[in-house]
């Protein structure tokens, strides 16, 4: 099951705001916070976890998971 986590700091200033995606593996985390990304507004960076590089289930297998 896909998860997304979103954090956010109490000061602005401290550090930037932080989405995390757990459960998808491949590219599909990207989709999947693209519209957050956009409505956050600009991406400083990006770290890509173990489950990006893993071979995402075929959409057929993740609808009855």
């Amino acid at each position: 099951m896909a998860r997304i986590e979103v954090l956010i700091p109490e000061n602005p200033n401290e550090k930037a705001t932080q989405i995390r995606v757990f459960g998808v593996k491949g590219g599909g985390c990207e989709a999947l916070t693209r519209s957050l990304e956009s409505a956050l507004g600009s991406t400083t960076s990006q770290e890509k976890t173990d489950e990006f590089y893993e071979e995402p289930l075929a959409q057929d297998e993740w609808q009855y998971q």
